[in-house]
């Protein structure tokens, strides 16, 4: 391979490597709201969702996450079964779909 097109290569790789780290930091220093809801798994009948107990407001993103993955279901709503502690920092919640 010539050398110019290993340095522009090189040079893409570390834009590329810089544009993520960039985020990733923006994202420590200031989360985006809702950054830290994650899906587990669903079914026809209930889904979980998973969600950091910081910052505040989580919670209202997992129950906009739980309504869409019903919806995947043909079920219309989700509704808060329950709340299980996952250490100190994390929360599952547990939808019913209807």
């Amino acid at each position: 391979m010539k050398p110019s097109n290993l340095l522009i290569a090189g040079l893409m790789a570390a834009a590329l490597t810089g544009c993520g780290a960039y985020d990733y930091a923006r994202n420590a220093v200031t989360p985006k709201p809702g950054h830290s809801v994650a899906f587990v798994s669903g079914s026809a009948s209930s889904v979980l969702i998973d969600f950091d107990n910081s910052p505040a407001g989580e919670m209202t993103y997992a129950d906009s996450m739980a309504k869409d993955k019903c919806a995947i279901f043909n079920k219309s709503s989700a509704t808060l079964e329950s709340l299980n502690p996952r250490g100190d920092t994390t929360t599952r919640a547990t939808y019913l779909c209807k």
